[in-house]
């Protein structure tokens, strides 16, 4: 059972397992994303085969293709849904990158496995991929461009092209991400029920705005707990009396790996102006 069907307290048929041995899957994967991209020059990563190395061609830039994640979906998912999530991974990856605009910035969250993943993959360090700022213990809200068909993380070049400070994306991509949010809920509503977002964009987004979350920790005490297992999932609640907590945090860790793309495994309270991981 997965974590929002636990607390929905809805059944769940367990999925199968469809993942390959790493070698393997990443040999198909390999082969999949050549034959979308024909110019590109793909190979796989020396010692790391969940790596897939691009090396410059044409106008294609250097850079490494990260399995991880996709992999690590295909192990929890049924196999139909594993297909389903590779052939949109080849697509999202062999397209051109739409072009950056003021009004296309947005602000996503990101745990620290993401940003140690861009680090690997950027040239020049942290401040030249990326633009973010720590919310809380391995969690960032990151500057990222949105498109119909893919997020692009947004760099110091790129604030150059665009003509504006970091401090004007961020607030531009703020505002921006905001508009589309939806409310945190009050304290009222947790002391009633538990609170589900659902099925729609940036929700992990939610916990970018500490000040609202302070203000509704201190209104409801200490037992407020958030999850995020994904942009399209995000739980809140207060910690149930005589509930194990370990075994929740597992039914999260579970939900999270079977997301295509998990924001983080973690439970998390907010302590002291941001958010820290419940243990």
């Amino acid at each position: 059972m997965t974590f929002r069907n636990a607390v929905l307290g809805v059944a769940l048929i367990p999925l199968a397992c469809s993942a390959a041995p790493q070698e393997n899957f990443s040999a198909e994967m390999l082969r999949r994303i050549q034959t979308a991209m024909p110019d590109a020059r793909l190979s796989l990563k020396q010692d790391e085969p969940l790596v897939i190395v691009q090396r410059k061609s044409g106008e294609r830039e250097e850079g490494e293709i990260n399995l991880h994640r996709i992999h690590n979906y295909c192990a929890h998912a049924a196999a139909s849904d594993c297909e389903a999530a590779k052939a949109e991974f080849v697509t999202k990856i062999s397209q051109k990158l739409p072009e950056m605009t003021p009004a296309s910035l947005r602000l996503v969250v990101r745990d620290q496995q993401y940003l140690e993943y861009l680090n690997n993959n950027g040239k020049g360090g942290p401040s030249a991929w990326g633009v973010f700022e720590p919310i809380g213990e391995d969690l960032y809200a990151v500057l990222a461009s949105d498109s119909d068909n893919a997020i692009r993380i947004v760099g110091n070049k790129d604030l150059g092209e665009l003509g504006l400070t970091r401090q004007q994306a961020w607030t531009f991509a703020r505002k921006q991400t905001e508009e589309r949010l939806p409310k945190i809920p009050t304290a009222q509503q947790l002391a009633e029920a538990p609170v589900a977002f659902e099925a729609e964009e940036y929700l992990a987004s939610l916990l970018i705005d500490r000040d609202s979350w302070s203000r509704l920790s201190k209104a409801v005490g200490p037992d407020l707990f958030v999850t995020a297992v994904s942009d399209q999932f995000v739980f809140v609640a207060m910690r149930p009396d005589g509930a194990s907590f370990d075994e929740f945090k597992k039914v999260v860790a579970n939900d999270c790996a079977a997301q295509p793309r998990c924001v983080s495994p973690n439970i998390y309270r907010f302590r002291g102006g941001k958010w820290m991981i419940a243990r």
